[in-house]
């Protein structure tokens, strides 16, 4: 439980310190990295990227959406079928969370790859 929640913490931490620096993808990097070191097998690295990535994207979005009262994702939810500002948080949260989980499964998985040979 101790090595779930320090994977989470490591790339949460590092998706905050990057995010401001670089393009949207830059998580990748740092949740590769960060699942390459952990090493672990590619569903619990996926895990690890998934809810550490997701859920400062989801707290982000969150935080940026009651600083304008909500003004900027009520009109960018009227742009896309979705049709409420909650639904397009999921979603945005979910789109960084996927991208996450799929990058430390990568890293954990090329760790295991190196490891074997």
């Amino acid at each position: 439980m101790k090595q779930f929640i320090l994977g989470i913490s490591l790339i949460a931490l590092g998706t905050i310190i990057v995010s401001p620096f670089t393009p949207w993808w830059g998580i990748g990097i740092v949740a590769m990295i960060i699942g390459a070191i952990v090493g672990l097998k590619g569903t619990t690295s996926f895990f690890y990227g998934f809810l550490g990535v997701g859920l400062v994207w989801l707290i982000a979005m969150i935080w940026k959406n009651v600083s304008n009262d909500g003004i900027l994702l009520g009109r960018m939810a009227e742009l896309f079928p979705i049709g409420s500002s909650i639904g397009l948080m999921l979603a945005i949260a979910l789109i960084g969370a996927l991208a996450g989980g799929l990058s430390a499964a990568t890293g954990g998985l090329l760790r295991q790859l190196l490891d074997n040979k």
